[in-house]
């Protein structure tokens, strides 16, 4: 660790072991580097974190509201297409129904007619 300036100045082969892929050792890496930084430097830098993360923060409050937005959508969709399928239904059923009836009660005036 103590030659990484000289290996990233192109004086050492820059492959590196294995480990140095590992999460912590990056951490470690970049903390080392936040602190050799000059405060000018160190300040933009944390300017820059926190103007990333208000960009992400902005950009999930934007999905999250077109995401409620459409389910909303595809709600009042969704129950206007049920409630005119309800009422074909219903209706057809209602004349079904009322055919039935009205033919029973034709026959049963007509049956009544003959025996009176």
């Amino acid at each position: 660790m103590k030659v990484l300036s000289e290996a990233q100045d192109g004086k050492l082969p820059t492959q590196y072991p294995a480990f140095w892929t590992e999460e912590w050792l990056q951490t470690a890496i970049q903390e080392l580097d936040l602190r050799v930084m000059p405060p000018e430097k160190r300040l933009a830098y944390e300017m820059t974190l926190a103007a990333n993360a208000y960009a992400i923060q902005q950009e999930q409050e934007k999905v999250e509201a077109a995401r409620a937005e459409g389910e909303a959508i595809g709600e009042a969709r969704g129950e206007a297409r049920g409630e005119a399928r309800g009422e074909a239904r219903g209706e057809a059923r209602g004349e079904a129904i009322g055919e039935a009836r009205g033919e029973a009660r034709a026959r049963a005036e007509a049956e009544a007619e003959k025996y009176a």
